[in-house]
């Protein structure tokens, strides 16, 4: 498991990072959009993940153990159905 959600992250998905992680207040303010690494499959040890920040704060890299599944889920829903 190279990531917190147990599934492959489709290059240009956006995910929220951990409030235990990272600053932000609201999962909007956590919202990463993923690029590439090793962090985006299942099957790999690698855990790291490049990308840049939704908000456009600048690129970065993150953990994928650091993502938040249930944030995820939420922020990814609301996304979808606001379009």
């Amino acid at each position: 498991m190279a990531n917190a959600l147990n599934r492959t992250i489709q290059p240009g998905e956006i995910v929220v990072m951990s409030a235990a992680y990272y600053k932000g207040n609201t999962p909007k303010d956590r919202a990463f959009i993923c690029q590439s690494g090793f962090g985006l499959d299942t099957f790999t040890f690698g855990g790291k993940i490049f990308g840049r920040w939704a908000d456009g704060s600048g690129n970065d890299e993150v953990s994928g153990y650091e993502i938040d599944p249930a944030e995820t889920r939420k922020f990814q829903q609301a996304t979808r159905s606001s379009r």
